[in-house]
């Protein structure tokens, strides 16, 4: 039906949106502000960590086992396509191909410098499908060939948030330099690496998938790969001028987070430095939270899927630790979820039933769902939408009540009037 590793794939996508197949619409829950939705659907999709876990828009189309890159080209394109009609507030593939065209051909990243004379020869569509090729793949940039099977460009959310930029700033590129965002972001994943005073394999690792990623000049290269053996960065060595996009700053506190977490644990000092990066681009520590439980979250959904995730032997501290954060997160929003959970009687009773029985498939499918129903519409639960969310389902049937005991108190007694009135 679609193949993204074929010549006008585009095309045919555009044709499954006139068909009716693949839809579009995206809805912001109400009470969240744009950027925090873009951030979150990202890390969902995968793309934030340059992983391809699911798609936007087209996720019931079957994929004839695509392989790892042309999934990510996919989610990539339909990233692209997100931002831009949350921008425009409807979809037109016209003005969407112009746009997309105009901002790669301003694009400094070196996959594309010398690329830019596709736009000339080749129709918009075959043009943006070459360009977004380029943009996925890193296989010559990697010392390391044994990685590329599994590897593309883990930086390529960085276009989503340029694109971001270059939409709502009349199309002015002046603050659209990947290379400058790209050096910052690296060298923050140094100060994280260094946080804790040693650099272990899997740090090593995957600085170098963001080095090979980046794909800077060489001289950017060697001074990046020289402050990584000697630690000669510090915080303030970051540029601050970039501390006003909001997508940006909170890209780059989920990354040195994923460094961090991606051996399955965070010493003290690693989290000071989590915290003191916030301090640094004036990000909230709310959201600081909300971004090591979707690291968390990721980590603990992709063990064994990616190279540096697959070690198990912290899987259960790593676990305990992202449900101590959920149950926070609940707590939080106690007097919200106690509302909505009121309205849902049937839920409360199968919570209840949980907490003496094992509950049957089909009873735990409609916790599920109507748990992620309720939560659409609490935006500081967002987080609860991530894949891998239903690994918590147990504890959050566990910790529900006693974080409500409310609602439980009020199903109780409407339970008993059933039970004494008349038939």
């Amino acid at each position: 039906m679609l193949s993204p590793g074929s010549k006008g794939w585009i095309r045919k996508y555009f044709q499954l949106i006139d068909e009716g197949i693949i839809s579009i619409n995206s809805v912001i829950p109400e009470g969240m502000d744009e950027k925090r939705f873009v951030h979150l659907e990202m890390s969902k999709s995968g793309l934030l960590f340059g992983y391809p876990h699911s798609r936007i828009f087209s996720n019931h189309i079957e994929d004839g086992n695509w392989t790892n890159e042309e999934n990510l080209k996919i989610v990539l394109f339909e990233s692209l396509l997100h931002i831009f009609t949350l921008k425009n507030g409807t979809f037109d593939k016209s003005n969407f191909i112009l746009s997309l065209s105009e901002f790669y051909k301003e694009h400094n990243a070196r996959s594309i410098l010398n690329f830019t004379g596709i736009f000339f020869k080749d129709s918009q569509e075959e043009s943006i499908e070459k360009v977004l090729a380029k943009r996925i793949d890193i296989k010559k940039n990697l010392e390391n060939k044994a990685w590329i099977n599994y590897l593309s460009n883990s930086l390529i959310y960085l276009d989503v948030v340029l694109f971001h930029n270059f939409l709502r700033s009349n199309k002015e590129t002046i603050n659209n330099n990947y290379q400058n965002r790209a050096v910052t972001v690296l060298q923050a994943i140094i100060l994280a690496v260094h946080s804790d005073g040693e650099i272990d394999k899997k740090e090593k690792m995957l600085f170098n998938v963001f080095l090979a990623s980046a794909n800077l000049p060489e001289d950017n290269r060697s001074t990046l790969e020289k402050a990584f053996k000697k630690n000669t960065l510090t915080i303030n060595d970051l540029d601050v001028n970039l501390s006003g996009d909001w997508l940006f700053k909170h890209y780059i506190l989920s990354l040195c987070a994923l460094t961090i977490f991606a051996d399955n644990d965070a010493l003290d000092q690693e989290i000071n430095y989590l915290y003191e990066l916030c301090n640094y681009f004036e990000i909230e520590t709310t959201d600081l939270h909300e971004n090591i439980a979707m690291i968390e979250t990721f980590v603990l959904e992709n063990q064994g899927r990616l190279v540096f995730l697959q070690d198990n032997s912290g899987y259960d501290k790593l676990y305990a630790n992202l449900s101590k954060r959920w149950v926070k997160v609940l707590g939080r929003n106690k007097d919200k979820l106690v509302q909505e959970l009121s309205q849902s009687k049937e839920l409360l009773m199968l919570i209840a039933k949980s907490r003496k029985e094992e509950l049957s498939s089909e009873e735990k499918i409609k916790v599920k769902t109507q748990f992620l129903d309720i939560i659409k519409s609490m935006p500081a639960l967002a987080i609860f939408m991530l894949p891998g969310g239903a690994l918590l389902l147990p504890l959050v049937l566990k910790i529900i009540p006693d974080l409500v005991p409310s609602a439980f108190k009020e199903n109780d007694l409407e339970e008993n009037a059933f039970k004494d009135s008349p038939e």
